[in-house]
């Protein structure tokens, strides 16, 4: 039979990525291993994050995105003022801007201090969840159970909207950017 050609390969990917909620890709090299993952999930906390001032990520675009498209409520504001107020409970200070005073990448331990890692055990968990009882899950371990039920509440207001536009306009741009 042989091996199937380019196009078959490349329609088999498009449609494996069509249904679902998660982009990923790895690249393998002969000492390391690079995996890129691109997920719903992750990508609203984030968002989040930003809206509410716990990233280093302007939030113009997401402000835009939400009130133009995703059809920003009085709700959503009080959901996103929560989600705030357990980050800050939870996983730490907001995180400020810092000037790197050497022209390296800020890559160690150290310079980030005890806060942030925990904020990142918080962002790491949203990132390698397919779902949000994935990341309920993930919560739990890091804070308990109603610490995680309070987040994932939150990402609940927000998940039907947000999975929406994530599948039709999100994930796509995405896998075009990719290729």
């Amino acid at each position: 039979m042989g091996r199937p050609t380019h196009r078959y390969v490349v329609l088999t990917f498009a449609c494996a990525v069509c249904c679902a909620q998660d982009f990923q890709q790895t690249w393998r090299g002969d000492t390391l291993t690079i995996r890129f993952r691109a997920g719903a999930v992750g990508n609203l906390a984030w968002q989040l994050d930003t809206l509410s001032g716990h990233s280093n990520t302007k939030p113009k675009d997401y402000q835009d995105l939400w009130r133009n498209d995703l059809a920003w409520t009085p709700e959503d504001s009080r959901q996103l003022e929560e989600w705030s107020a357990l980050h800050g409970r939870y996983r730490g200070r907001k995180t400020e801007n810092r000037r790197v005073p050497a022209p390296y990448p800020p890559n160690y331990g150290r310079f980030y201090g005890t806060s942030v890692s925990r904020d990142y055990a918080f962002r790491i968990a949203t990132l390698n969840a397919p779902d949000l009882s994935t990341v309920g899950k993930s919560y739990r371990k890091l804070c308990g159970r109603a610490c995680a039920e309070s987040f994932v509440k939150v990402l609940q207001n927000f998940w039907p909207r947000f999975s929406t536009w994530w599948q039709q306009e999100g994930l796509p741009t995405h896998v075009c950017l990719q290729n």
